[in-house]
């Protein structure tokens, strides 16, 4: 009994990596995903897991996602992504940053939806863009800056739509 209990533990943590775990019915939508029980994984490293050595990969976990402030890491162990859950939808300001450390962008949601002012950086740390989300999609003003921090112009969008450029 306890081989048999051994091999269907077995089968659950080698499945997500031999391409079962995609077609399973684990979602990134649903849980939260855990390496060693403490670094919780970005949704977007999900696919790099298989690189990563056999004893690691054995260590990975889920849990169902909780509400609450969530910091989300890269497998890297540096920051990748926080902000406040709820209802398992990411709720306020959600700051992002690249696997450099430095910020990529900081973006406001409501119910899980891109809405109100968000800014984006280059990865070398430079002003990219300061705008509006409207139910995901770009609305109004724009602010655009060239790689060297020059201001570039001032661009206008309706539902996600450019309207006016400079």
């Amino acid at each position: 009994m306890k081989l048999y209990r051994l091999i269907i533990a077995m089968f659950f943590l080698i499945c997500p990596f031999n391409g079962l775990f995609s077609q399973s019915k684990i979602s990134t939508a649903d849980n939260d995903f855990y390496i060693n029980d403490t670094l919780l994984l970005d949704p977007s490293q999900m696919e790099l897991l298989p690189t990563l050595d056999l004893k690691t990969q054995k260590t990975l976990k889920y849990k169902p996602k909780t509400d609450g402030f969530k910091t989300y890491y890269f497998i890297s162990g540096l920051h990748c992504s926080e902000g406040l859950v709820k209802d398992k939808k990411k709720e306020g300001v959600w700051t992002t940053w690249y696997d450099s450390g430095l910020v990529a962008n900081k973006i406001n949601f409501v119910n899980g939806i891109q809405a109100g002012p968000c800014e984006f950086w280059y990865k070398i740390g430079k002003l990219n863009a300061t705008g509006q989300y409207k139910n995901d999609l770009k609305e109004g003003e724009w602010l655009l800056y060239n790689r060297d921090g020059t201001f570039k112009g001032t661009y206008i969008y309706s539902a996600g739509l450019l309207i006016k450029e400079p």
